[in-house]
């Protein structure tokens, strides 16, 4: 009976359970009836449900049932507190990404930015949604929804690095193999790149930067991911100069020495005035907020590569390349919609 005592969150918490199942399509009826039951009356935690669904699919990794799930849902996320609609948009964001829709993704990202553009009445906005939930509550939802925006920010950065600074590719060197044409192609070709390639990445790396002046606070998975990029877009710049071709029979030669010597030195600079101190950074960030993940794990391996006896990949630490222990993704005890316990 749909108008019994506490049907709606019985109904609610159904969907949770059945998520939690695998009984997906119980769940989607389920949620169906809440809409048609409860939706007017309760417009807020019915769309908490459809995102629930949606979120469940991006979680398995499941993207075309995520993009449908919420597509079909935000007539009513678009109405919900101000926390759920960053977060569905981001989440339709990724999966539309995943499906290789970048120009649809980059549309739903524009929008979390767009919903985020005053911090401190965001975060009002948020509290205020939920007047009968504690202060720890009310944190978690705020630490999600700029989460969020962190997330829309590193696409926005990664679409820029995307095509302004990985398209800049090495000159190979094809000449004649003559001391004279291997210095003039690295005086002119290869300077010629790296000074293009330098200005590009000057350009994208603010955008990565705009994440650690997120208020309240930065969230650190994409803080950790914001400088994995901005780090290794430089640590690929120096590697870049290092593995760049050269024929073959030049192999044991003075030919080979000119080429490489030449290309040590250009490099050198860039590896320890930029990519050592930005990877250094990357790792700092990744102890001060103790968040490990495959980012951070990459500033650390290109850091043990290049500075071997100064950094050292370490797994036993760890137990597993990637572990991340961060507060908003912990799995705690089943929760009603509401976010309350159920145990």
């Amino acid at each position: 009976d749909p108008r019994a005592e506490h049907a709606d969150q019985a109904l609610a918490d159904a969907v949770v359970l059945r998520l939690g199942l695998g009984q997906e399509q119980e769940a989607i009826k389920d949620a169906a009836d809440f809409a048609k039951a409860h939706g007017a009356a309760k417009p807020g935690q019915s769309a908490a449900i459809a995102y629930a669904i949606g979120a469940h699919y991006a979680e398995k990794d499941e993207w075309e049932k995520a993009r449908a799930a919420l597509t079909s849902a935000m007539r009513l996320v678009d109405k919900a507190p101000l926390d759920l609609q960053l977060q569905a948009h981001a989440t339709l964001g990724r999966a539309l990404a995943k499906l290789n829709q970048r120009a649809q993704a980059q549309r739903e990202y524009a929008k979390v930015g767009a919903l985020w553009t005053d911090a401190t009445a965001g975060e009002q906005k948020i509290r205020a949604a939920y007047p009968s939930e504690d202060v720890a509550q009310k944190d978690r939802r705020l630490g999600k929804a700029v989460s969020a925006v962190g997330e829309a920010f590193f696409f926005a950065a990664e679409e820029r690095r995307l095509a302004e600074v990985e398209p800049l590719a090495f000159p190979e060197y094809k000449g004649p193999g003559d001391k004279a044409s291997v210095k003039a192609h690295i005086e002119t070709k290869v300077k010629d790149w790296y000074t293009k390639k330098m200005a590009a990445i000057r350009k994208v790396e603010p955008e990565y930067a705009k994440i650690l002046d997120l208020k309240p606070a930065p969230p650190p998975r994409w803080v950790i991911a914001a400088g994995s990029r901005a780090g290794l877009m430089w640590g690929d710049f120096v590697d870049d100069f290092r593995r760049s071709p050269y024929p073959k029979a030049w192999k044991g030669t003075e030919l080979e020495q000119v080429y490489v010597t030449g290309l040590d030195e250009a490099s050198e600079p860039y590896k320890v005035a930029h990519a050592k101190p930005a990877l250094r950074k990357c790792l700092e960030l990744s102890a001060q907020y103790q968040f490990f993940d495959a980012f951070s794990r990459s500033c650390e391996v290109w850091l043990a590569k290049n500075y071997k006896q100064e950094y050292h990949v370490v797994d036993e630490l760890r137990g597993a390349p990637t572990l991340a222990n961060s507060g908003l993704d912990e799995r705690a005890p089943p929760v009603r919609i509401t976010g309350a316990s159920v145990l």
